[in-house]
């Protein structure tokens, strides 16, 4: 199901204009954003524990933690 936020990540040889089907990915730019203890949504296909690579995309939900330079 499409839920407007699926993205892909592609490399290709040239340019491509963005169209109804394809859209850019933008970096954020605002520091507010996200706010700190904010749930993000991140998915994968890594490995799990030192185990091998993942053949299903995975899952889960995070609290953005907001760090300050002096945390390294």
């Amino acid at each position: 199901m499409y839920n407007g936020n699926d993205i892909a990540l592609v490399i290709l040889p040239g340019g491509q204009e963005e169209g109804d089907n394809i859209k850019y990915a933008k970096r954020n730019k605002d520091p507010n954003v996200p706010a700190a203890d904010e749930r993000l949504y991140i998915s994968g296909w890594g490995a799990t524990a030192g185990g091998p690579q993942s053949d299903i995309l995975l899952g889960t939900v995070v609290n953005y933690l907001l760090l300050k330079s002096s945390d390294g």
